[in-house]
């Protein structure tokens, strides 16, 4: 009597799975594979033929699965990887992509470009970074700037056509992806342009429509909750600057501007209880 051993081999079959997967510059990567078979297969990940050693292996279940882990992931791990699943029955395959999104970077360019009236300018601005970054242009204080009579976009260069004085200023190139944005700027001057009169400021007058405080100086804009640093003797230089005065006063005139400012009242700490209004009172003089 003989005793014959048969063995049931199934061929490896590598289940379904992304043809890419997508990530940051510098997070996290991990590259799975999952195989079916008997005996269980064994998963090898290969990166150009080459064997990778960086991997974890999940050996709890009937599935057999490996993970390729690439922690801080870099261009340098951008390629196709290959999945091999094999035992005694076969071989199975299975291709998957690594792409790696780097934030864009706007290549330097010339910072002021001069030009003179009636002329086209041509603002360049070229980026990096994957993948390739969409370029917009906008003035301050965030107008898009489209096709038109003045502006043409051609590529990534802004094109202005018959610059006049207005046109002088700064304009902003944004580069966008999905993997960030960075923002650059040009500045134009326009040569030759005769200068604009000064901008009137508002102030209070008294009957005769003298403005009732005589010094000023200039806005820093500070914004609540920061630490108050007041200005020095260095930045007040006396000047002239053209005033109107409010309404209800009957004429401008020139202030001369000198002198620091002085609080008299600064505003305190309070406890306030949350939806209950509260008033913060600031004085002061010059």
């Amino acid at each position: 009597m003989h005793n014959t051993l048969q063995c049931c081999c199934v061929p490896p079959r590598v289940a379904d799975q992304p043809q890419a997967v997508i990530v940051k510059k510098g997070e996290t990567a991990e590259l799975w594979c999952e195989a079916t078979g008997v005996p269980q297969p064994h998963i090898t990940w290969y990166k150009d033929d080459i064997k990778i050693t960086e991997t974890a292996v999940d050996k709890s279940s009937e599935t057999r699965k490996a993970t390729a882990i690439f922690p801080d992931v870099g261009l340098e791990h951008a390629a196709v990887y290959t999945c091999k699943a094999e035992n005694w029955a076969g071989t199975s395959y299975k291709e998957i992509g690594l792409v790696v999104l780097t934030a864009p970077v706007i290549i330097p360019e010339k910072a002021n470009v001069t030009a003179e009236l009636r002329e086209t300018i041509y603002l360049k601005c070229n980026a990096s970074g994957i993948p390739e970054p969409v370029i917009s242009w906008v003035r301050p204080p965030n107008v898009e700037i489209v096709n038109n009579e003045k502006f043409e976009l051609l590529g990534t260069t802004l094109a202005i056509r018959n610059a006049v004085e207005e046109d002088a200023g700064f304009y902003h190139c944004i580069a966008k992806s999905q993997a960030g944005q960075a923002l650059g700027t040009r500045n134009v001057v326009i040569a030759g342009a005769v200068p604009r009169d000064p901008e009137f400021i508002w102030v209070e007058c008294d009957d005769s429509g003298k403005p009732v405080k005589t010094n000023m100086v200039q806005s820093r804009g500070d914004v609540p909750g920061g630490e108050l640093e007041h200005w020095g003797h260095d930045t007040a230089e006396p000047s002239q600057i053209p005033t109107k005065c409010l309404p209800g006063s009957p004429r401008a005139g020139r202030t001369p501007v000198g002198g620091l400012p002085r609080f008299l009242h600064t505003p305190v700490s309070q406890n306030v209880k949350l939806g209950s209004v509260f008033e913060l009172f600031c004085r002061d003089e010059n």
